[in-house]
């Protein structure tokens, strides 16, 4: 009977701290904006985000982006990559499913191209902050973990065309192929004048 009120309340505990996270990440994403990296309010943004939720890769992003576009010496990347290389390393743990997404469907692919754009500019400022630092052989692994395979497919299954419409299309088809030539083919009718 113990047993089973523990696991109960470490099953509401862990369900408590779930939703908590993801409110806290959902005003993470609100209070994101169009932030500058080279912007002082930047590396305070960044700051704040860390410390409400330092899983979320926001803050580290916003963080490693601050300190790349001010780094002017070996030191100034070194910095860089620890956060850029934190905020990559959470993206792929926690938005895995969301990076391998292909689709042509618009719908489908508008919900995760914000991912998409964090995850391929993280690489970027992280491949260059280690070729800064004379690292290509870490540069170069940075890369392949860019490339993700999946297939594109359509979006669903296309149903076949009925026969008669795709009789009508032929016949319209080869009608049009023949007017090209009509012209040479026809025969002068005299005017009358």
């Amino acid at each position: 009977m113990a047993l089973r009120w523990l696991m109960a309340c470490l099953l509401i505990l862990l369900v408590n701290g779930v939703w908590a996270q993801r409110d806290v990440r959902a005003q993470i994403d609100s209070e994101r904006g169009n932030q500058s990296f080279t912007d002082k309010e930047t590396l305070e943004k960044s700051r704040s985000f860390i410390f409400r939720d330092s899983t979320y890769y926001l803050g580290h992003y916003l963080l490693g982006g601050y300190l790349f576009f001010r780094a002017n010496d070996k030191l100034g990347f070194n910095k860089a990559i620890v956060p850029l290389r934190k905020a990559f390393e959470l993206m792929e743990k926690d938005f895995d499913r969301e990076l391998r997404t292909r689709s042509n469907s618009f719908n489908v692919y508008n919900a995760v191209y914000r991912y998409h754009s964090d995850y391929g500019f993280i690489a970027y400022l992280l491949e260059q902050s280690y070729q800064n630092v004379e690292m290509p052989d870490k540069a170069f692994e940075v890369m392949p973990s860019m490339v993700r395979t999946a297939s594109i497919r359509q979006a669903g299954v296309m149903p076949a065309l009925p026969s008669p419409f795709r009789a009508v299309l032929g016949v319209v088809a080869t009608v049009l192929d023949g007017s090209k030539d009509f012209p040479d083919k026809a025969i002068e009718l005299p005017c009358s004048r």
